[in-house]
């Protein structure tokens, strides 16, 4: 059981924080529809939240808050789970998403509970049962529009262009990044809505391979284990289609990849644009 909380970023997550407003305050306990949407929502202190359901891959929780940072007060509300995944303690991770992501901006949490919900709040700090709260977790998703492309581009010019010093050319003419079968992905830090990692996936369904490669983390944002949970997405992504993970690693980064499970078939090392390179590979069957 795990409930992964998030602030909503765009609109597309605005409109599912909506609909389980409604299921739950207008379907279910039967407030009124035009009342359940305010002037709160559209300000811009306002923090909107959504819980998913790591598992079901489903967006099953919802809050609000309302920020007064003048006051260093949150007024938390619109909080609601579900009907179907209540009794997992998610109404408890919900609650502590929302006031660890802006613990730091205020000095006192506040709420207009409804009186036979008011045990749920005061039972909060006792909760021993909480189900697993991802920390600082890393959405990993497979590009599938253009803006999303160029947020990938975005971020491999910014590490492997301006950090690295390859040339301009290696990135923006690659006739991979063009292939039906090539998949690109792109990471984005839950915390703060901004894609921060990348990663491509050239994939031969015929030999059952999958080769990464342009794997990249934002400077700003290492240190996080994002590097290790972008791997871990993009392995499972592809894990069915294929026997073997390969790739090409730039030698400097050959420990990052062996704590990843993958190792060098052979001591050889080559230059690939004028840095060392090592081949190494990784079995995609699941041990166990």
């Amino acid at each position: 059981m795990t409930l992964l909380v998030t602030p909503v970023t765009t609109p597309a997550e605005f409109e599912e924080a909506k609909a389980i407003r409604l299921r739950v305050f207008h379907e279910e306990q039967g407030f009124d529809p035009v009342l359940e949407f305010d002037e709160h929502d559209d300000e811009p202190s306002t923090v909107h939240f959504l819980g998913k359901d790591v598992e079901q891959d489903k967006y099953v929780a919802v809050g609000r808050v309302l920020m007064d940072e003048a006051t260093r007060s949150a007024k938390i509300g619109r909080v609601a789970v579900l009907r179907e995944c209540r009794g997992k303690s998610y109404g408890a991770a919900l609650m502590e998403g929302m006031e660890r992501h802006i613990r730091d901006r205020v000095d006192s949490f506040k709420l207009s509970a409804q009186f036979d919900k008011k045990g749920f709040y005061e039972n909060l700090t006792l909760s021993n049962s909480l189900p697993t709260l991802a920390k600082m977790p890393l959405i990993v998703t497979a590009v599938a529009t253009p803006d999303e492309m160029q947020q990938a581009m975005a971020v491999r010019r910014r590490v492997f262009i301006d950090e690295q010093g390859f040339r301009e050319a290696v990135e923006t003419e690659d006739p991979n990044d063009d292939e039906p079968t090539t998949i690109h992905f792109v990471g984005k830090d839950s915390e703060t809505g901004e894609y921060v990692a990348v990663a491509r996936c050239l994939l031969d369904e015929a030999t059952r391979k999958a080769k990464f490669g342009r794997v990249a983390v934002l400077s700003k944002c290492r240190g996080k284990n994002f590097g290790a949970q972008l791997m871990d997405a993009i392995e499972e992504h592809v894990r069915d289609r294929v026997d073997l993970f390969v790739l090409s690693s730039q030698y400097g980064r050959k420990g990052f990849y062996e704590k990843c499970g993958y190792h060098c078939p052979s001591d050889e090392v080559y230059l690939e644009e004028g840095a060392k390179h090592c081949y190494m590979v990784k079995s995609a069957k699941l041990s166990g």
